[in-house]
């Protein structure tokens, strides 16, 4: 909700220049101001970089970027805005859009400017719009951001009265956010904060992480693989009907199959995705925690959605004592909770116990069951769980459950399987969740 001098102070631009000068003086001025995004970040880029001036209005925050040889665009949503910016900046290359939606690809800057602009938007907009900077940034990139902070004691009514005069309700509510954590939440590195102007303007740079490398190396290996599906599997389906043609072929293949296993003799920790609309992401994990502890390793299990009853698969593990932690540190379903605070904020929770684990050279396996759920329905984010798995041992296997694995989780995993849902008796028949096949 808008205050009431806000849209007038729009619609008479003298007033807005007003504000702008009056509220500026604590910084040095209104062309410090504008500046204010350039002073950090002429030294990090190249001449000529592009630059995103984000909800840029008309232009005045893109001017000195340009004056000092930027490759500068600017997006707003304001046709008026921009046409005025086209009249006082016309080297600014503007585009007509939502921050929440910027129609670039991805990687197409190298930084991007948000000046007191990000305060106008409610806090789910918000992220939505940081998410956008994380996808338009090249690997290295650099965000930066001017705006407002709570004031330290001697600027902290003239902020008040700002805020009540001049803004909307969401530049109050932006006052109580830690927007350097939320933006390491995202996935951004090097995050530094800055304030400014007796504590009332925050100045944060953050930078997009540099391209992991590949974690999978692609071996040379098509001219085996390819004989041995040629050979087949045998039985019925070889052409053979002589049992000794069928011998030869079968030897033949057996020397194939030895010397692909030869070949691949590398030992890594992996990262195991069960995911897919079909049962059995849960039991396929809890497979491979049971096959890990029968060769005497040590296996943690943490669940992040489920936690409303004990399973029985709690109960029969219980009986290898210290060798498995089982942490179930979910409530139960959305449906269930009903409070997506307390999910998130359990969520949370699980992932920093989990990360424990992930830490722990005793670990050898690490389930994360119905991980994928919380990523899907944005309780964490990927780029958290991501570098959470980069700073594992050498040889910790981690698995991930739950429908919905994000496409970046899919890319990075080892192992990726689907479960395919053909029948499913609860939904068919009317059949009951039962003690041994759903808990």
């Amino acid at each position: 909700m808008s205050s009431f001098l806000r849209p007038l102070a729009y619609r008479h631009r003298w007033i807005y220049d007003t504000v702008t000068a009056v509220s500026s003086l604590s910084v040095g001025g209104v062309q410090r101001l504008r500046g204010l995004g350039l002073e950090v970040m002429k030294a990090r880029l190249q001449p000529g970089a592009a630059v995103l001036d984000l909800c840029c209005g008309s232009g005045e925050a893109a001017a000195p970027w340009l004056l000092a040889g930027f490759n500068v665009t600017g997006l707003d949503v304001s046709p008026l805005a921009l046409n005025l910016a086209a009249s006082r900046h016309p080297h600014l290359q503007r585009v007509e859009g939502l921050a929440e939606a910027p129609p670039f690809a991805d990687a197409a800057f190298d930084a991007i400017q948000l000046s007191v602009a990000l305060h106008e938007f409610p806090r789910q907009e918000r992220e939505i719009v940081l998410r956008q900077c994380l996808r338009l940034l090249r690997p290295g990139g650099w965000l930066v951001l001017v705006d407002l902070h709570p004031a330290g004691p001697w600027l902290r009514l003239p902020q008040w009265l700002f805020c009540a005069l001049f803004e909307t309700d969401t530049a109050t509510a932006m006052l109580e956010d830690d927007l350097p954590s939320q933006l390491r939440g995202l996935g951004f590195n090097q995050v530094e904060q800055e304030l400014l102007a007796g504590e009332a303007l925050q100045r944060i740079t953050a930078c997009r992480p540099t391209a992991r490398p590949p974690r999978r190396t692609v071996m040379n290996n098509s001219n085996l693989d390819q004989t041995a599906a040629e050979l087949g599997m045998g039985g019925r389906l070889a052409p053979e009907q002589d049992n000794a043609g069928y011998r030869k072929r079968m030897e033949r293949r057996q020397q194939v199959q030895r010397q692909r296993v030869e070949e691949r003799n590398k030992e890594k920790g992996l990262v195991l995705v069960f995911t897919g609309q079909g049962k059995g992401k849960t039991t396929a994990g809890l497979g491979l925690a049971l096959r890990t502890l029968g060769h005497g390793e040590r296996v943690a299990i943490v669940q992040f959605i489920k936690g409303g009853w004990e399973p029985g698969e709690a109960r029969a593990l219980k009986a290898f004592g210290d060798q498995v932690s089982w942490h179930a540190l979910g409530e139960g379903f959305t449906w269930e909770t009903q409070d997506r605070e307390r999910d998130q904020q359990l969520v949370g929770n699980a992932w920093q116990t989990a990360l424990g684990y992930l830490k722990d050279p005793s670990i050898k396996l690490v389930l994360l069951d119905e991980l994928n759920v919380a990523l899907k329905l944005g309780y964490i984010e990927v780029s958290t769980v991501l570098d959470g798995l980069s700073q594992r041992p050498e040889l910790c296997h981690v698995a991930l459950t739950g429908r919905g694995a994000p496409p970046e989780l899919i890319e990075a995993a080892d192992l990726v399987t689907e479960m395919t849902l053909i029948h499913h008796p609860f939904r068919e028949q009317g059949v009951k969740a039962q003690a041994g096949i759903e808990f």
